[in-house]
């Protein structure tokens, strides 16, 4: 650490976290959690179209593979460049 980061820590003033950026940070991942949800279930309804507009039971999981696929790839990859950016030492 460098010196300013010392006396940063050093400050028996400083606060990391208080009341109102804790309820910031829950009101944050809750609306995460409601995003995800809706993303879910836009997902779901749009494959089950398929499946239903089509007739062909196959397309449900040819369309979940597919949807799948990309989050399978890009999630590693994203984690190590991500890790690579934290200095470490």
């Amino acid at each position: 650490m460098d010196g300013s980061e010392e006396n940063i820590m050093e400050d028996e003033n400083y606060t990391l976290a208080s009341k109102s950026t804790f309820k910031s940070y829950i009101f944050f991942w809750i609306g995460k959690l409601f995003s995800l949800l809706g993303s879910s279930i836009s997902h779901f309804a749009i494959i089950w179209w398929l499946t239903e507009a089509s007739g062909i039971p196959v397309i449900l999981s040819i369309a979940s593979f597919f949807y799948i696929l990309p989050l399978k790839i890009l999630i590693p990859i994203a984690g190590v460049r991500a890790i690579g950016r934290i200095n470490l030492e």
